[in-house]
């Protein structure tokens, strides 16, 4: 049966209290990537049409609805084709940053996300936000009453109808003026709080990312002073400008080498202050400070673990310029990058691909513009024009520049994906005859062929070939480099990076490794410098190899019953598990986790040296360097490990078709190679999928009730921040969020399937969609005070399931 993975990369929008809404939609999310995962711990498909959520999932303590339901989906789409989904990369801004913590952290360890809910609902209010000194007493500011409650009468009764929500706005509008209303430590504390509460005081033991694969998640933060960023000119050579934008960056993976979380408790506050920072909302929030967090962990007598390495991965600009992270004031990160859509992309095109993959770009608008133009058109008021230029058209910056790039990305790798088709005869013929050679003789053997092959495409390909040699020497003294400057804690595009890069180069041109320095292939049996260099350097095409290969291997699971009979998709397991974990092993050379502390310290001694204006110095030190790098890497056994591998009778291996169609792919993937990467110039071409974008809001999901987001949203209201007024108002937003994300993502699950047996299936999605809404809907219907609203669904869910419009 054919495989797919789903992979769905997050950007969430600003929205203030609509962050309530987005918290509903995500934790659906969480609850689909649960039932794909109980789904797909059961390893026969035909066991998997026997069972139900309940019989797989494990216990987790929070309520079960609507992953009962997703798991049916799986179950049906499972006659067809055997479908994963995952979430491996979230971007947000502002609200969505929130919920992009919230979220990655759930996924990452597998925990629930009740905790958050109650703190949205209960305290996300103004009276639970504002400390006592700022919020309004019963006598302040009493001359303004009369005028408030008139303001009420004549404008508050259609988007203030309950009682509550008018008191709270005339507390509002009374309190403390010119400072902002809303306390920060209060704020934080909540964070803490609820997503402290996510794991139940329990060490985590399960993960929703598959083994091997990596979860990155993006929270933009606005610096309000800033700091001075270097950039490369003809004449000066370098100037700089003021950069107020920080993109906090949190990792997880799963790996045979051992598990890295940037989402665990050592890391916890960490998470805090991006959500601290990301939403605070000028005037409303005061600016978020790392040693206010400080102070919150000191009151709750909690240590911060990976204080230092928080601060090394994200403030490296600012430790490089000796600016102390601590005097930074953060406001929020809606301010300069509302839709962070550019940081999801670059993570995409790094993401490993194993398998057939439908990547998605879904971004979670939660107020739409509703395709209309503006009632008139008259010149804007003064204080209209100030608020427009200050807050309303930052935050508004078009999107069509992001989806216009993945546009033409998408065309590139239809180009490519056309061309290497189109290749492929010809590849595999001039393979065939160095490979078949080596398919029954060995390791050694294979190595040979290798190096054969090599050789074989820089004949055939000419002067093309010195082309791709010159971008790999290329990619490779920017990957030492890199190396060079982390061991050095130099940040990218620094001052210092600038110039100890024109002194590395420098270097390279005085060893010979240069383009100037190819003339061809390097003759056999012969090592010029820059040969030498790529051996013990070029880790991307290491990497990139491996990767073919496994894509090479997932392709023979469909051929298994009509071609290799006496191959069961275990045998082939035995063999992707193999390779993935010899991929593991260069995950350490990849992040540059493999410098101990010895290493870099003697890094550190020489930078003295690289500094140096004595050329013969300076270039004595980068040979040490090169040197003491090469000798903690030895890329070379991880070839050694795949020909061991490949040649061995482990699993599927020890079939002589199945041997000899990896080693096929192994031996000639230099014809590959060089044909990519010379077009795309990627150092990690990654999934090498196109991507296809997906929206969720209140406008895309009208199953339930259409006619636009004011019919169903409240939140809207004041600039959206209406929810902060009223928990009427964040209950129903949290329940739609719910109800439109578990359609939407109906919706684009089913949009992964061939469409015409998306066709033969449509009653039974349609089906799925009514029973998703009535589990939503019974299981909130208990914990959330607003009957009116539940009494108006029951009237609309009945509508539709009896067939009525």
């Amino acid at each position: 049966m054919k495989e797919k993975e789903l992979r769905l990369a997050l950007v969430c929008y600003g929205g203030a209290s609509l962050a309530i809404y987005m918290h509903g939609i995500t934790k659906e999310i969480l609850k689909l990537l649960r039932a794909s995962a109980a789904y797909h711990a059961i390893p026969s498909n035909s066991e998997r049409q026997t069972k139900n959520y309940g019989d797989i999932a494990p216990e987790r303590g929070d309520d079960v609805d609507s992953e009962e339901i997703y798991f049916d989906l799986f179950k049906m789409i499972g006659e067809h084709m055997d479908l994963r989904v995952i979430v491996d990369i979230m971007a947000g801004a502002s609200a969505g940053g929130i919920n992009g913590v919230t979220l990655s952290r759930a996924i990452a360890h597998d925990l629930d996300l009740e905790p958050v809910t109650r703190a949205w609902l209960d305290e996300a209010d103004v009276e639970f936000l504002m400390s006592d000194e700022v919020r309004a007493g019963t006598w302040s500011k009493a001359v303004l009453v009369p005028f408030i409650n008139t303001f009420s009468r004549l404008k508050l009764d259609e988007v203030a109808p309950d009682p509550e929500m008018r008191r709270k706005i005339s507390m509002f509008l009374r309190s403390r003026w010119f400072k902002p209303p809303f306390d920060g430590p209060i704020v934080s504390d909540m964070f803490f709080r609820s997503i402290d509460k996510m794991d139940g005081g329990k060490t985590p033991t399960r993960s929703l990312i598959p083994a091997g694969q990596h979860l990155h998640l993006f929270v933009t933060v606005t610096d309000f002073y800033g700091h001075q960023q270097a950039m490369r000119l003809h004449d000066p050579a370098i100037v700089s400008e003021r950069e107020h934008r920080l993109l906090l960056k949190y990792d997880y993976v799963s790996a045979s080498t051992g598990m890295v979380s940037e989402f665990d408790r050592d890391h916890l506050p960490g998470l805090i202050f991006a959500a601290r920072a990301t939403s605070s909302y000028p005037g409303a929030f005061p600016p978020a400070t790392l040693t206010e967090l400080d102070a919150l962990l000191s009151s709750k007598n909690r240590s911060w673990p990976a204080r230092t390495s928080f601060i090394k991965k994200n403030f490296a600009a600012y430790l490089q310029q000796d600016i102390n992270p601590e005097t930074a004031h953060f406001i929020d990160g809606g301010v300069l990058d509302n839709k962070p859509f550019s940081a999801a992309i670059g993570a995409i095109k790094q993401q490993v691909a194993f398998r057939d993959i439908d990547r998605r770009l879904i971004y979670i608008d939660p107020n739409p513009d509703e395709e209309q133009q503006p009632a008139n058109r008259e010149m804007p008021k003064f204080l209209i024009t100030l608020l427009g230029s200050l807050s309303t058209l930052p935050r508004n910056q078009p999107i069509r520049d992001d989806l216009a790039f993945i546009g033409s990305y998408n065309e590139r790798i239809r180009r490519v994906k056309l061309m290497m088709e189109s290749a492929r005869p010809r590849i595999d013929s001039a393979i065939a005859a160095i490979a078949e050679e080596a398919a029954d003789e060995g390791p050694e053997a294979v190595r040979h062929a290798r190096k054969r092959a090599h050789r074989s495409v820089a004949s055939e390909v000419g002067l093309f070939y010195e082309g791709y040699l010159d971008l790999k020497i290329e990619a490779t003294l920017d990957y030492v480099f890199e190396l060079v400057c982390s061991a050095l804690d130099i940040a990218a595009e620094s001052r210092r990076s600038h110039q100890l890069k024109e002194r590395f180069r420098n270097w390279a041109d005085n060893k010979k490794i240069t383009r100037r320095e190819i003339q061809g292939p390097a003759p056999e049996g012969s090592s010029p410098a820059w040969l030498k260099f790529l051996d013990h350097f070029d880790l991307g095409f290491r990497d990139r190899r491996i990767r073919f290969v496994i894509r090479s291997l997932n392709e023979l699971y469909a051929r298994l019953e009509s071609d290799f009979k006496d191959v069961s998709a275990a045998d082939l397991n035995i063999v992707k598990r193999s390779l993935y974990e010899i991929l593991d092993t260069l995950q350490p050379f990849n992040d540059g986790s493999f410098m101990d502390t010895e290493l870099r310290g003697k890094i550190r001694e020489s930078a003295r040296s690289l500094f140096s204006a004595e050329e013969e110095e300076c270039f004595g030190a980068f040979d040490n360097i090169v040197e003491w790098l090469n000798g903690q890497m030895s890329l070379g056994q991880t070839c050694v490990a795949v020909e061991d591998l490949l040649c061995s009778n482990r699993g599927a291996a020890a079939d002589r078709t199945i041997r000899r169609a990896l080693l096929h792919s192994y031996i000639g993937y230099a014809y590959w190679d060089v044909l990519t990467f010379s077009i795309t110039n990627w150092r990690n071409i990654g999934e090498f999928d196109e991507i296809r974008i997906d929206r969720i809001s209140p406008l895309d999901a009208t199953g339930l009730r259409g006619g636009g987001k004011h019919v169903t949203l409240k939140g809207l209201a004041f600039e959206g921040f209406a929810g902060f007024f009223s928990r009427l108002i964040r209950e129903n937003d949290y329940l739609w969020g719910r109800l439109h994300g578990a359609e939407r993502l109906i919706d684009i699950v089913c949009s992964a399937i061939p469409k015409d047996n998306r066709n033969a299936c449509h009653d039974k999605i349609d089906e799925l969609k009514t029973r998703i809404f009535r589990s939503i809907i019974d299981s909130e219907k208990n914990k959330l005070s607003i009957p009116d609203e539940f009494t108006r669904l029951a009237e609309e869910l009945s509508r539709r399931e009896s067939g009525k419009k």
